[in-house]
């Protein structure tokens, strides 16, 4: 959140998040039925009934109005929410989300067996500040072989470009991984560059890349 976002009540930043996410994702979402869970309550009146509220919310109930929204209770989660927006890379339905993992759970997946494979999604997303800055949204999800999910978020404040942002994204995402004492790993990109670069196929031409592809190939 940037400038006057800040100052935004607690329920406007709920309706500003929803609003942000189906932005991001709206090439995937139009012409589909989306299920929105959120343990506010009042968010589902607030996007539907938008005669009495403020500017910003009026402006997003008629920007949200163009889809097909349905508003679910917190209770109704499943750790099957997150792994719906991997639709592109097959998870199965049984997945399950650990937003942090007890330090057992991380000692039973080692133990269980060392020659587990897992997988590694990643992008990055950047956008213009008011002070002309860019700020990068980098998002990482672990994915292990018996498909329980591990995501993590970060921002990156510096102007990074945006090949130099995905290389970001996968050190990040190594580094999770080490840090499970994860030793194989698949990884997956939309970048065809940083795969190819990765993989040897490409040559590093860029210099600013050059050492985020060394700290890659070395971490890896």
């Amino acid at each position: 959140m940037i400038g006057v976002e800040h100052r935004y009540n607690p329920m406007e930043k709920e309706c500003f998040a929803l609003v942000f996410a189906i932005q991001e994702m709206r090439h995937y979402l139009v012409g589909q039925t989306i299920h929105v869970i959120s343990k506010v309550n009042p968010l589902r009146v607030l996007m539907t009934k938008p005669s009495s509220l403020n500017c910003h919310l009026v402006k997003w109930a008629i920007l949200l109005s163009q889809y097909s929204i349905h508003f679910m209770p917190q209770k109704a989660v499943k750790g099957q929410a997150l792994t719906d927006l991997l639709a592109d890379h097959p998870v199965p339905d049984s997945s399950r989300l650990y937003e942090d993992l007890p330090d057992e759970v991380v000692e039973a997946y080692v133990t269980q067996g060392v020659m587990q494979v897992w997988k590694l999604f990643f992008d990055s997303e950047s956008r213009a500040s008011p002070d002309g800055g860019i700020i990068a949204s980098v998002g990482v999800v672990l994915v292990s072989a018996t498909s329980q999910v591990i995501p993590r978020g970060f921002s990156l404040f510096k102007p990074y470009t945006i090949n130099v942002t995905e290389y970001n994204a996968l050190l990040l995402g190594m580094q999770q991984a080490e840090e499970l004492n994860i030793q194989y790993l698949e990884a997956y990109c939309d970048s065809q560059l940083i795969v190819n670069e990765v993989q040897g196929e490409y040559e590093v031409y860029n210099e600013d890349l050059v050492l985020y592809h060394f700290a890659a190939l070395k971490l890896a």
